[in-house]
């Protein structure tokens, strides 16, 4: 559960903001490896959570987190923090937010949530009363109501609730982060691309020795651990960003960051080889090594490494 440090009651930014209270969720264990990546990318006042990591940054580095972060999962705009004890004062207290000045009513949107407090025993409800609250405010300042879509919403809202401590965010990555956008082919039990990446940062594998993965499966690790060296951003093959769908969203900005990151690709000079006994999965890997456009630089080879002599 993460939980940021919120002095105030209830706030809310404005999209003309230029200053960003994010949390940045990750999988519990690399909370100290995403906020040492998140200080490289120039986030201020760095905080550890649990499962996350808390920072400020502008919209330049909200763009960069979403493009550049391999352990990331979401980045969430804090913009909401508020008591509550039951699910009828979570709607009196978020019907008091400007919900009309961040939501066009022409617009979508929709809420993940996550919930443990023995005061909303039913998640779902406490998720049922957030959206009621701000159609409602929604219908009032513009005399229209939005539309709830969950496949691919204009807006994309986090509920957390602890106890009786509640937390509204806005998620700028839209899918999680982890559905990085080059892996076309999988296996039975395909690791996840961040969980991926997490463990090659945990090894402390920098690059300056070979990697071997005998298991190599479709090849994520590989993948992940060449973006890493190669410095390829984390999301460059990615389809979309939630950001992408904000009113203020400045497509010249996300351009020159994409353009920047790239400039710092450079090529790996030490060998990153794998291998599989299951001929079916190795041309599965060698598809999502193409689609990230590094077949050339990742040898594959079919082997039972129980079996070898090697």
């Amino acid at each position: 559960m993460y939980l940021p440090k919120v002095n105030t009651k209830a706030f809310i930014h404005h999209w003309d903001s230029d200053d960003w209270q994010l949390v940045i969720k990750c999988f519990k264990g690399f909370e100290e490896i995403l906020a040492e990546e998140v200080r490289q990318l120039g986030g201020r006042d760095v905080e550890i959570l649990h499962r996350a990591v808390g920072c400020t940054g502008d919209t330049g580095f909200l763009y960069k987190a979403n493009y550049s972060l391999y352990t990331a999962l979401h980045v969430l705009v804090n913009i909401a923090q508020f008591q509550a004890k039951d699910a009828d004062e979570l709607y009196r207290n978020a019907l008091k937010l400007p919900w009309g000045e961040l939501i066009d009513a022409e617009k979508t949107f929709a809420i993940n949530f996550t919930v443990h407090s023995e005061a909303f025993p039913h998640s779902q409800y406490a998720s049922l009363r957030l959206k009621d609250a701000i159609v409602d405010a929604v219908r009032k300042h513009s005399g229209k109501r939005p539309s709830v879509e969950r496949r691919r919403p204009d807006l994309q809202f986090d509920l957390m609730i602890a106890g009786e401590q509640v937390i509204i965010s806005l998620d700028s990555s839209g899918d999680p982060l982890f559905k990085r956008g080059y892996r076309k082919r999988v296996g039975r039990a395909p690791l996840n691309e961040v969980l991926a990446s997490g463990l090659i940062k945990k090894t402390g594998w920098d690059g300056e020795r070979a990697l071997y993965d005998p298991f190599c499966g479709s090849a994520t690790l590989l993948i992940e651990a060449c973006m890493q060296h190669a410095k390829l951003p984390a999301g460059l093959f990615r389809e979309s960003f939630g950001f992408e769908r904000w009113p203020n969203y400045d497509r010249e900005l996300f351009e020159r960051i994409k353009e920047s990151r790239l400039s710092r690709i450079v090529e790996p000079r030490m060998p990153i080889m794998g291998s599989d006994r299951d001929a079916v999965l190795i041309k599965k890997a060698f598809e999502n090594l193409e689609q990230a456009q590094i077949a050339d630089i990742v040898d594959l080879e079919v082997l039972d490494f129980f079996n070898s002599t090697g």
